[in-house]
């Protein structure tokens, strides 16, 4: 089960490395980004590990959601927010932010699903 926390991970992580890199050049930006997936990943983890949720193995479906809302949202600070000089350096707190809610609204709203 580790594998698989590590795993999507990692490949969120990937995924959001190509862009990254390639506005980093004209922008400058912070290696938060690249730690996203793991902070949303590991709050998912946490609040299953407090019981918060369903409890379920077929919930663990709940992390690809995770990881992906991670990369949707690091591109959406890539690309808009940080076109605005009012919003680019609060974009990457906003983007925790909304990981966070996506991860906290899983565990709360998912139901149990058959495993």
């Amino acid at each position: 089960m580790i594998a698989l926390f590590l795993v999507a991970t990692l490949f969120a992580t990937l995924l959001i490395l190509p862009g990254w890199i390639w506005l980093g050049r004209t922008r400058p930006q912070t290696f938060w980004l690249l730690a996203l997936p793991f902070c949303g990943v590991t709050l998912w983890v946490a609040l299953n590990a407090l019981g918060v949720g369903a409890q379920s193995l077929a919930n663990l479906s709940e992390l690809f959601w995770v990881a992906v809302s991670a990369v949707v949202v690091s591109y959406l600070k890539l690309f808009v927010l940080d076109r605005s000089p009012a919003l680019r350096g609060k974009g990457t707190a906003i983007a925790f932010l909304f990981v966070g809610l996506v991860a906290t609204g899983l565990r709360l709203f998912m139901p149990a699903l058959p495993e």
